[in-house]
C-alpha cells in the first residue's frame, strides 16, 4: 500500500500558475507602470524647457542665483502638479528677464511666449 493510502488523503500536485509563465497581473503592471512614466517608479521629472532656459537665462545675470529648485533633480520635478506650477512660474519669470533692456545672449535664444 503505498504512503498516502495509509494517511488518508492523496497529495495534492502542484498546478501551474494560471495563464502561463506570466500573470494576469503583471500583464496589467507593465503598461501602466509605462503609461504613468517615471513618476510611478519614484524618480524625478525632467526639467521642463522653459525651466532649462530660464536656469540659463537667471545665471548669465547672476552666477550666484539660487536655481537648484528649477534646476535637473530639483523640487520642482518630483510631482506632476509640481513640475506644472515650476513651468508656469519659469514662464513668467523667463519672460522679465528677456523684458530687461539688453539682456544677457543667453535670454534671448530659446523660447518665446505667444505669436
Amino acid at each position: 500500500m503505498k504512503l498516502w493510502g495509509r494517511l488518508g488523503h492523496r497529495p495534492q500536485r502542484a498546478r501551474p500558475a494560471r495563464g502561463g509563465p506570466v500573470s494576469a497581473r503583471a500583464r496589467l503592471a507593465v503598461p501602466l507602470v509605462g503609461a504613468l512614466g517615471a513618476q510611478a517608479l519614484g524618480c524625478a521629472l525632467p526639467p521642463s524647457d522653459e525651466c532649462r532656459a530660464f536656469v540659463a537665462c537667471e545665471l548669465a545675470f547672476d552666477p550666484s542665483a539660487d536655481v537648484v529648485a528649477f534646476d535637473e533633480g530639483g523640487a520642482c520635478w518630483q510631482g506632476l502638479q509640481t513640475a506644472e506650477r515650476c513651468t508656469a512660474q519659469c514662464a513668467r519669470a523667463l519672460d522679465a528677464l528677456r523684458a530687461v533692456p539688453r539682456p544677457p545672449e543667453a535670454c534671448a535664444s530659446g523660447l518665446t511666449e505667444g505669436p
